[in-house]
């Protein structure tokens, strides 16, 4: 994940906060397949407030064009699940003591 203050950290924040604000309309529609696809990938690399805009991003284009994206919906929710069974052990490398947080192992299991 990317955690630091770099300037290309800030130009990917702009560009994403650009690609939230554009009208979801007809002219969007060819673009939102890559869009989808790109934020689904940067949930997973990026940090915290990127992902944050990213889903924005994903709520608002399955709002606004679900026929186009029915079969988008299964691999969002399991990256959902998959956030979810990790998060005893984030809990557990977060809040308890080095020792006990390493053993715990990396906060969000991989099922690829």
């Amino acid at each position: 994940p990317q955690f630091s203050e770099d300037p290309e950290q800030k130009v990917r924040n702009m560009l994403l906060e650009v690609l939230n604000r554009l009208p979801n309309n007809e002219t969007l529609r060819p673009h939102v397949p890559m869009m989808l696809s790109l934020c689904m990938k940067l949930l997973e690399t990026d940090n915290e407030e990127n992902a944050v805009i990213c889903l924005r991003i994903i709520f608002d284009l399955h709002k606004n064009f679900r026929p186009t994206l029915e079969r988008e919906v299964q691999p969002f929710l399991k990256f959902v699940e998959r956030i979810y069974r990790g998060l005893p052990n984030t809990v557990a490398l977060l809040f308890s003591d080095k020792e006990s947080a390493a053993s715990a192992g990396p906060g969000i299991p991989r099922t690829e």
